[in-house]
């Protein structure tokens, strides 16, 4: 029998969204998750919320940029309501290459503490279909990498960072796992438990998190997502220009003028040749 949407809603999250992903796997598109959540402070995002539509990473790095404050004119499709928050003092990213849409659909009860985070904070959402960030994306490029068996003697010896009253953005590195996928999410959503935790009673509860992964796209999508820099031409690179410009027309100018002369004298040895005999 189908379920009542009451029921839907009382099961795990985590296992309501493999159930919808199941007729989703069978494309066979590259999809990772993405998940926000924000312990106290409303970041506009919602309460538990699902997004089922495809997000790029242009579009994630767009709603992380939102929550920190900054790009008010670039809309984000996860952005539902306004941020009523100041900027969290910590933004944590949590980077995974085991978690992918496949994986979270096969095994999404091994991510029980990120469910945990996601039920019990004040602003969360699931984003099952997205491309991923990439790793020269301008929020992981300016980010403090640091992997996540590392965080804690990285509190001990910089408590400042937790307190000093700037946005700072942590990218906290997964470890990556063996050949049993389900164990491998397992030891990296404990270590999702243990560095939210700490974060949590550094900051007060005052800091957002987002987990996801880098995947490997194909190369059109990627450009096709990437916001290229603009090319931007100084004044000497005008001149050298202007100067390899003039100097191709000396060249094409000579050659015409030599390739003139030659074809006239050739001409008139024809022409004196005809006459002598």
């Amino acid at each position: 029998p189908r379920k009542s949407a009451a029921a839907m809603r009382a099961a795990s999250p985590l296992l309501v969204l493999a159930q919808l992903l199941a007729p989703a796997a069978s494309q066979r598109v590259a999809h990772v998750p993405a998940f926000f959540w924000s312990e106290k402070a409303d970041i506009g995002i919602g309460k538990s919320a699902q997004h089922l539509g495809e997000v790029s990473a242009v579009d994630l790095e767009h709603t992380v940029q939102t929550i920190l404050g900054r790009h008010h004119v670039i809309a984000s499709p996860l952005i539902t309501g306004v941020r009523k928050a100041p900027a969290p003092e910590v933004q944590l990213i949590f980077h995974s290459n085991e978690i992918t849409t496949e994986a979270l659909r096969e095994h999404g009860s091994s991510l029980s503490n990120v469910e945990k985070l996601l039920e019990t904070s004040a602003s969360s959402l699931t984003a099952p279909f997205t491309h991923g960030m990439y790793m020269d994306s301008d929020v992981l490029r300016h980010g403090l990498h640091i992997p996540s068996s590392e965080f804690l003697a990285y509190t001990e010896h910089n408590p400042q960072v937790f307190t000093n009253g700037a946005t700072d953005i942590i990218v906290v590195e997964l470890p990556a796992g063996g050949a049993d996928l389900a164990e491998s999410l397992k030891k990296q959503d404990e270590a999702i438990a243990i560095v939210s935790g700490l974060v949590s009673k550094l900051t007060h509860g005052n800091y957002a998190s987002m987990l996801s992964a880098t995947p490997v796209p194909a190369k059109g999508r990627r450009l096709a997502e990437t916001d290229l820099p603009k090319l931007h031409i100084t004044k000497d690179l005008y001149v050298a220009l202007a100067v390899s410009l003039f100097l191709i027309i000396i060249f094409f100018s000579g050659f015409c003028c030599l390739f003139g002369l030659q074809t006239q004298r050739k001409f008139e040895d024809v022409l004196k040749q005809a006459q002598h005999n």
